[in-house]
């Protein structure tokens, strides 16, 4: 009589092995290959692998194990949060599983198979997974922290990868694909970097053998930016500017300079390498003026420093006269072009001062209102202004609008319980 031999199963590292009358039977290693996963229409995937059983003898059933973003694997059954795993025949190479195909999950799976003749489990296939849109990464940034270090980060917006891999490639080389390899949520790193290198970055979360589409941004490494500009009024006619040098190898450095809302003077002034310090000679009476600093090296220059804002105000700068008798005064400055006051003019009406350059305002025109003109303020393109008729007891408040300020238009206006 033949002795029944059992067939005992064993967990060990993850698989199942059986043994045969007290022996662990090691996985095969033949495993099924060429997996690849489709979207087959919204709410559903296809997976599908290949295997070709060498021997005609043998039955086989596949297992396919299926993990859920940061769930553990099942393989066959339910698991908890409705998770689960296939059992299938032999003459079954592909399923069809239904998934929300718009998550920010990871969908992973890997296929092995029983070999019901040998009592034998192959090893896993390679993983393969279900990246959807939603998966990428964006808002792709990167920061120059000096001129050796750039300091790339991104949102993660995917649940359940392995990790993320970076690709790299500098001008007009080739890629160099995985060049970082990053553990999961990952969000950044920090590059060491060469100085005029232009990069390139691809960025990806990964799953076995899949990945989401990738995340591109580019970044130019050039000298580090000057910081802390400071700007010290000295006397009448003179003013300093401080900076703090913080680049390597610089040629010197260029300032930019503003005065109120003109346009930037660029290359306003050179100095050499390792200057920290600039005396600028003026003259305006009355100024708002800005400055900014960067360095540079041959064509090359780095980003900006801060901008740094003084006001020169030194008592009277300029005058003119209105035709009326001025009681008060609005500065609109929404027009570029010119910083305008608006004058209530008395009998005049509402008078227009271009004061641009403050130390020599220039009477644009006088806008007629009912009798007196008392007070004005502006928002915007509007002139909000006060006016009151010796014949009525009543006030006005008309609107005007200003956007073509030499032609001034009436909107409304509204009478008030009182003068």
């Amino acid at each position: 009589m033949k002795a029944l031999k059992l067939l005992i199963p064993i967990i060990l590292a993850g698989f199942i092995f059986f043994s045969c009358g007290g022996g662990v039977v090691d996985p095969i290693d033949d495993v099924p290959t060429d997996l690849a996963i489709n979207q087959y229409e919204d709410g559903k995937i296809e997976l599908s692998w290949i295997y070709i059983n060498p021997s005609d003898a043998d039955t086989i059933s596949f297992y396919v194990a299926r993990k859920v973003g940061d769930q553990i694997w099942y393989e066959n059954g339910w698991g908890a949060n409705g998770n689960y795993g296939f059992n299938l025949d032999e003459e079954t190479t592909s399923i069809i599983d239904l998934i929300p195909t718009d998550d920010t999950l990871v969908y992973a799976y890997k296929v092995r198979f029983w070999n019901h003749t040998t009592e034998r489990f192959s090893n896993y296939s390679e993983t393969i997974a279900y990246f959807s849109p939603f998966t990428s990464p964006t808002d792709f940034v990167s920061a120059q922290l000096s001129q050796e270090e750039q300091f790339i980060s991104w949102q993660d917006n995917c649940i359940g990868e392995d990790g993320y891999k970076v690709d790299r490639k500098i001008g007009n080389g080739d890629w160099v694909k995985e060049y970082k390899i990053l553990p999961a949520n990952a969000t950044d790193f920090l590059d060491n970097v060469t100085l005029f290198d232009s990069l390139s970055y691809r960025i990806y979360p990964y799953t076995g053998i899949s990945r989401s589409e990738r995340l591109e941004g580019n970044v130019f490494n050039s000298l580090a930016a000057p910081s802390n500009l400071e700007t010290t009024i000295l006397d009448v006619n003179k003013l300093r500017l401080n900076w703090q040098d913080i680049s390597i190898g610089e040629d010197g450095f260029y300032i930019d300079k503003k005065i109120g809302y003109q346009d930037w003077q660029l290359d306003y002034a050179v100095v050499d390498s390792n200057t920290i310090t600039y005396i600028d000679d003026f003259t305006l009476q009355c100024a708002t003026m800005q400055y900014r600093v960067r360095a540079y090296k041959g064509v090359y220059s780095s980003n900006y420093s801060n901008i740094d804002t003084t006001n020169v105000i030194l008592g009277l700068v300029g005058s003119t006269l209105t035709p009326g008798n001025a009681l008060d005064v609005a500065i609109a400055d929404w027009n570029v072009l010119h910083r305008t006051a608006y004058v209530a003019d008395n009998y005049a009406g509402l008078t227009l001062i271009d004061c641009i350059n403050p130390s020599q305002p220039l009477y644009m025109n006088s806008y007629e209102l009912a009798d007196r003109t008392l007070s004005a303020d502006v928002v915007d393109n509007f002139a909000y202004v006060a006016t009151q008729n010796s014949a009525n007891t009543q006030g006005q408040i008309s609107k005007v609008d200003i956007a073509d300020e030499l032609n001034p238009v009436l909107i409304s206006t509204i009478y008030t319980q009182g003068i």
